[in-house]
């Protein structure tokens, strides 16, 4: 069995995956938010001496999905933990993105920091580092479970390389939206499957839509609940247990007034 924990970092995401291998307890972590001052995914990590994280997931390049990261990478390196696999989308055109466009100083001086840490991180603590899509290949938990990857496509990656392609050559087009490189991650076994959907689009939906056949046992509603992000034909089309639980990472007082009342 799977243990999905979602920790409290209000409109954002710090999860962490527990399963028993070999008697011992094994972790992944998706995303890594600062909320209030407080890191949870780090809190984790120092109490419980993690010595071995076996992945860790950045869903998208936001900051709410990414700022605790830096915190984490500096524990890593100080303690010397492992990291079998860390997985991503974030791929050199979403720099492009922030190289771009004005963001708040905070997220500059974040991201910063993140690439200044992972690159010594990748040459010292990670295994090997994965670019993340929907032909991922499954990493397998235990001798039941596995976890994969149903978004995004390998088309958004090129689609948002030659948007801002077009951009570089003041062509006019909107800025690509990071949301559409978000994963849609798949926990499942024979018969069931849970989904941590991140800040998955309706195009993320579109592609899986007759894709599942197991039936849905919990879900994270994407996108903080924004309806923009809501596939109506999925979540009717989708087989799920009676009062399927469904997450919504948006705090106590979410900053977007978050999620939408249509979803």
């Amino acid at each position: 069995m799977i243990r999905i924990i979602f920790k409290n970092v209000g409109q954002g995401d710090s999860i962490i995956l527990e399963w028993i291998t070999e008697g011992r307890t094994s972790i992944g972590i998706i995303d890594s938010n600062i909320y209030e001052g407080n890191n949870p995914i780090l809190e984790y990590l120092t109490e419980n001496q993690v010595k071995q994280i076996e992945f860790i997931i950045l869903s998208h390049f936001h900051y709410d999905h990414f700022s605790g990261f830096p915190e984490v990478f500096k524990f890593c390196l100080e303690k010397k933990v492992k990291i079998k696999y860390f997985i991503h989308t974030s791929i050199l055109q979403v720099l492009e993105i922030y190289n771009r466009i004005f963001t708040p100083k905070k997220v500059e001086n974040t991201a910063t920091e993140f690439f200044k840490l992972f690159d010594e991180l990748a040459d010292h603590n990670i295994g090997d580092i994965i670019l993340a899509d929907c032909y991922t290949a499954p990493i397998k938990l235990t001798d039941k479970e596995n976890l994969s990857f149903l978004a995004p496509s390998g088309k958004i990656y090129h689609q948002i390389a030659k948007n801002i392609a077009r951009k570089s050559k003041n062509i006019i087009v909107s800025y690509p939206d990071i949301n559409k490189l978000s994963t849609i991650t798949c926990i499942s076994d024979d018969k069931n499957f849970a989904l941590i959907t991140s800040d998955a689009t309706k195009q993320g939906f579109r592609f899986i839509n007759k894709k599942i056949l197991k039936q849905l046992i919990s879900i994270q509603v994407p996108h903080h609940g924004s309806f923009n992000s809501i596939n109506p034909k999925f979540w009717e089309s989708v087989q799920k247990i009676p009062l399927c639980p469904a997450i919504f990472s948006v705090g106590i007082e979410p900053k977007d007034k978050l999620p939408d009342y249509e979803t």
